[in-house]
């Protein structure tokens, strides 16, 4: 998922990459953002006298250090999002609009009014599991949003006969088309979505609460304030 976001006022392209454990920062930003004309080189970090402030969708927030990365080989490769900031902010995905924006804390209650929120368990490499049924019978059900795919399936094939998987999460219903039927990279759960499951749905990502909010109408709720950006699958 590639943003536009910005660190001290320097704009760049972000990745959000939650198998990340920690965000990082290219050396040619770090350069910039450091502003004293000493390089920075990969594995340093990236520090100021003060808190930096970094802004996305609408949202500003402080970080206190990036550790710089080794190299930019890849789009969105001049900032890294990882875990230890998705973990701090809720975002709003909306696949259908192919929009992020952060949710601000004034906003967090109209923004879930009518979304179902799902309990989420964290793995120790950016994924979660959820519970979840397939056929009424239930599964542990993994989320791991750094795979483009919609969802690998590790259930008998008489579990949907090579139709569109019908996955149960709460109250909705899911129903995903680009299924493969192999065995899941995640071996909790015999079920594992990435982000091609929710094409055409808007979704909230609320690590700091432990929860993965659906709308279960299929499309953007109307009413949210704030600005958002475009969502790429850069995968």
């Amino acid at each position: 998922m590639l943003v536009s976001a910005s660190i001290e006022g320097h704009r760049l392209q972000a990745r959000i990459d939650p198998g990340s454990e920690s965000s990082t920062v290219s050396a040619r930003i770090a350069d910039q953002v450091d502003g004293r004309g000493a390089p920075h080189g990969a594995g340093s970090m990236l520090r100021r006298g003060r808190p930096m402030t970094i802004a996305m969708s609408g949202g500003t927030f402080p970080v206190e250090a990036l550790a710089v990365a080794p190299s930019r080989p890849e789009a969105g490769g001049d900032f890294r999002i990882g875990r230890d900031i998705l973990e701090g902010h809720v975002f709003d995905l909306d696949f259908r609009s192919r929009q992020i924006r952060m949710v601000l804390p004034y906003e967090y209650a109209r923004a879930t009014r009518r979304l179902i929120a799902v309990d989420l368990t964290p793995g120790p490499d950016g994924s979660w599991t959820f519970p979840a049924s397939v056929g009424g019978k239930p599964v542990a059900a993994t989320l791991r949003l750094s795979d483009p795919r919609g969802a690998t399936i590790g259930l008998p094939s008489s579990a949907n006969g090579g139709a569109p998987l019908v996955l149960a999460v709460g109250t909705t219903t899911l129903s995903i088309s680009d299924v493969v039927r192999a065995a899941p990279a995640d071996a909790r759960a015999p079920v594992v979505l990435g982000l091609g499951a929710f094409d055409g749905r808007r979704v909230m990502l609320d690590l700091p609460h432990r929860l993965f909010w659906i709308d279960p109408r299929g499309s953007r709720a109307g009413g949210e304030t704030g600005r958002s950006h475009r969502i790429r699958n850069g995968a």
